[in-house]
């Protein structure tokens, strides 16, 4: 399942409805920032623990496994406070 920003919503807030979309075994491709200094908690995650390619020159497509979105919960990512 591809999945690709919203600007318009929180986006710990929309990473937990798109959870809810995509089904729990589910591999997720997120669209990144390539600059994890810039990323969200979701895309920081995924920066430092999934396969990620590049996709142009500032973005990444990452891979988000069943195993990696269960570690997320763990982690309360949703809860985390943006920078």
């Amino acid at each position: 399942m591809k999945i690709s920003p919203n600007v318009h919503q929180h986006p710990n807030t929309q990473f937990t409805h798109i959870q809810q979309m995509a089904g729990p075994d589910a591999t997720i491709t997120l669209m990144c920032l390539s600059d994890r200094t810039q990323a969200d908690p979701v895309c920081a995650y995924a920066l430092a623990n999934c396969s990620c390619t590049p996709n142009g020159t500032h973005f990444v497509r990452c891979a988000l496994t069943r195993e990696q979105r269960e570690e997320l919960k763990r982690l309360d990512i949703e809860n985390v406070a943006w920078k």
